[in-house]
């Protein structure tokens, strides 16, 4: 009994050691426990902070263009704006951000629309999604697989490069819904003919982005050959009936009544009486009756002058024998007119009797030369005194760079009559160049 009282003290004294060590241990466990935590969200901060000073710069996006209610622009519009979306991440980083920013690109009836869901609240505005779908319900297409099959079906690529007939195709094809094979058959049909000859010779690829690759290809040969062509082989100008250069011309200009104070232009030097109207104009008006101008008379007139003395016809002298002009030879000069970066060869009369710089309209029709209309329609004269049939000149070419010899380059404009016979006429203008 006393050794069983001697022993409590000591069971005591275990009991509460233990005891004590449990609560240390605890303690410790507990400690390390929050180092851990702690650990861990400082390792979260680190990897936040290094992302964040490592992370690539949004890239500059522009704007997408306004959005005005146009129905054939509206799908263009929402993929720019996705486009701008996907690639600013940070900066549209919520919805309202998106919806604000798509609201402030609308422009006419459409921005009336949203404003009008703006007053309300509406909920359309709560998404993009939700936005994206209420446009579609009033702008998308909701036919828009029938329209890209009408459109699919009616394109064709023509004079045109095989490369924006292939763009204008991918627009529609996506929204047939075809497969494979009947686009492939659609776009053939819808090459022109010679590319559907070279195909025909080579066979036709199985894919249709294959089909497409080699018809660009074929499509930049046969072009790249009909500049070597050009290039290398002189044109030769096609004629044309005499009445339809006449019904080209006035179909090209409607003629004008002639000005009173026009005065006719000149091919040669055949006759050169005035109209009695003219005279009495210059009479009356006290003008030179050789060139028109005030300030001298006919015994003075400079133009006149400059003829170096040659007797010449002024408007009262009598008609000069018919054959005169056959008895002179005709000088002519061989000349090279600058085309769409071809040097082409020609011969041009010089007539210092014409008062203008002329060209046959055949040839430049033949040509492709770039017509314009005069500002002042001018009445012209042919070498036997009478009028053109076509009636006043209404036409003229653009500035055109013409050689003489291989080192002389000048700009002429033509005045463009019917001249089968002298296909260039240089004559005053160029002469005082």
């Amino acid at each position: 009994m006393t050794e069983r009282l001697s022993q409590d003290p000591e069971s005591a004294e275990v009991t509460s050691a233990i005891r004590t060590l449990t609560e240390q241990v605890t303690a410790i466990a507990h400690s390390v426990q929050q180092l851990q935590v702690s650990h861990a969200t400082l390792q979260a901060q680190i990897h936040t902070e290094g992302a964040s000073a490592t992370r690539a710069p949004e890239p500059p996006v522009l704007l997408p263009e306004r959005f005005m209610g146009d129905r054939r622009t509206y799908r263009s519009f929402v993929t720019s704006c996705q486009v701008m979306f996907s690639l600013k991440p940070r900066t549209f980083c919520n919805e309202h951000v998106k919806v604000q920013t798509v609201i402030s690109l609308l422009s006419g009836e459409p921005q009336s629309w949203a404003h009008q869901l703006l007053r309300t609240q509406s909920p359309l505005l709560n998404t993009w999604e939700t936005l994206l779908s209420a446009l579609d319900a009033i702008y998308d297409d909701p036919f828009r697989q029938d329209t890209a099959q009408r459109e699919i079906k009616a394109l064709k690529q023509g004079r045109r490069p095989v490369e924006d007939y292939v763009i204008e195709f991918k627009q529609y094809a996506l929204d047939t819904a075809w497969n494979e094979a009947a686009l492939i058959t659609q776009f053939r049909s819808g090459l022109s003919d010679q590319v559907k000859d070279e195909l025909a010779r080579i066979g036709v690829p199985s894919t249709l982005e294959m089909l497409m690759q080699v018809s660009i290809s074929i499509d930049r040969r046969l072009r790249e050959r009909r500049q070597e062509r050009n290039l290398y082989s002189p044109i030769q100008p096609r004629r044309t009936p005499q009445t339809a250069l006449h019904d080209v011309t006035r179909a090209l200009v409607p003629y004008a009544p002639r000005n009173a104070q026009e005065e006719p232009m000149q091919i040669g030097a055949i006759d050169r009486r005035l109209p009695p109207e003219e005279m009495a104009r210059r009479r009356t008006n006290r003008l030179c009756l050789y060139c028109g101008q005030a300030g001298h008379v006919i015994r003075n007139c400079p133009e006149k002058a400059e003829r170096g003395g040659k007797k010449t016809n002024t408007p009262s002298d009598p008609d000069p024998k018919p054959n005169a002009l056959l008895i002179a030879p005709h000088l002519s000069i061989p000349i090279f007119l600058q085309l769409n970066e071809q040097r082409l060869p020609l011969t041009a009369m010089i007539d210092s009797g014409a008062s203008g710089n002329f060209m046959d309209l055949s040839l430049a029709t033949s040509l492709c030369v770039p017509i314009i209309n005069k500002k002042h329609p001018v009445h012209v004269k042919l070498i036997d005194g009478s009028s053109l049939k076509s009636g006043l000149v209404t036409l003229e070419t653009i500035p055109i760079q013409m050689y003489i010899g291989h080192d002389h380059l000048e700009t002429v404009s033509f005045d463009l009559v019917s001249s089968p016979v002298f296909r260039i006429i240089l004559g005053l203008p160029w002469l005082r160049i």
